[in-house]
């Protein structure tokens, strides 16, 4: 069939073989990044071949994606490994193929290539997937921290007899002091944290500390108007993400101490 020859043809032609010490680089017809072609390793052993990237994937991958080295992401790129039977070996930061006879080396090809295709795919996590993940990072960051002596849940009311008013995570001591925790990533998260402060101030709810926690003051997407609202509100506090997240922690700590 011609069509079948010419995609044949071009998809062939697109491919660069050449040999390196650690055996062939192999410079794919596929872009990594939308920027240089998408080129990876075959590794020759006994009649077997394995393929495998650069160790540099995940690198390149962070300076568009961001972090990926939190437990929620790299959850994420480990079960994508799993799904196409790919090694990845976390000390080393590479991804590889299984070893397998060298007959089936052109099979091989495609199924690593597929693999880091969608590896690369990550880059296009949506802004809200984006805001979720950092959410999810710090709710998973605070229910690891706060065990004996605390209660965490998510989603919670901060006073039950004044619905409305939820906490994206909400810690409860056994001193009877708590924490109502907001992640700044949209608008409408900025301003429920401003509400909750309000409702403290106003109702004298002086067990209660609301907490708001941007994921980078500087660079966050809120607008500066609510940021400085939230910056010179007297009752919420602010924390910094990128400061670390044993900054986040002492803050938390502090204030549930102190409430």
């Amino acid at each position: 069939m011609k069509l079948q020859n010419q995609i044949c043809s071009a998809f062939c032609d697109g491919f660069r073989v050449r040999h390196v010490p650690k055996g062939y680089a192999i410079t794919s017809p596929f872009t990594w990044m939308e920027s240089e072609p998408l080129t990876f390793y075959a590794i020759e052993k006994e009649g077997k071949i394995r393929y495998e990237d650069s160790g540099a994937s995940l690198m390149y991958l962070e300076d568009i994606a961001g972090d990926l080295t939190s437990d929620t992401r790299m959850e994420t790129v480990r079960e994508l490994a799993r799904q196409h039977e790919v090694n990845y070996d976390e000390s080393a930061v590479i991804f590889s193929s299984q070893w397998m006879d060298a007959s089936l080396a052109g099979r091989g090809v495609i199924d690593f290539l597929s693999f880091m295709n969608r590896l690369q795919d990550l880059q296009f996590l949506s802004k809200n997937k984006v805001e979720n993940l950092f959410r999810e990072d710090l709710v998973e960051c605070i229910k690891n921290h706060f065990k004996d002596g605390y209660t965490v849940k998510e989603r919670h009311e901060i006073s039950p007899d004044k619905g409305g008013y939820i906490a994206d995570v909400f810690i409860e001591s056994s001193n009877g002091t708590s924490a109502a925790v907001y992640a700044a990533t949209a608008e409408i998260k900025v301003l429920e944290a401003l509400l909750a402060a309000d409702l403290v101030r106003r109702e004298q709810l002086t067990s209660i500390t609301p907490i708001l926690v941007f994921e980078d003051f500087i660079t966050s997407s809120i607008s500066k108007k609510n940021r400085n609202r939230s910056m010179n509100n007297e009752v919420l506090k602010l924390a910094d993400w990128s400061g670390g997240k044993d900054g986040i922690i002492g803050k938390l700590e502090a204030n549930l101490r102190a409430a």
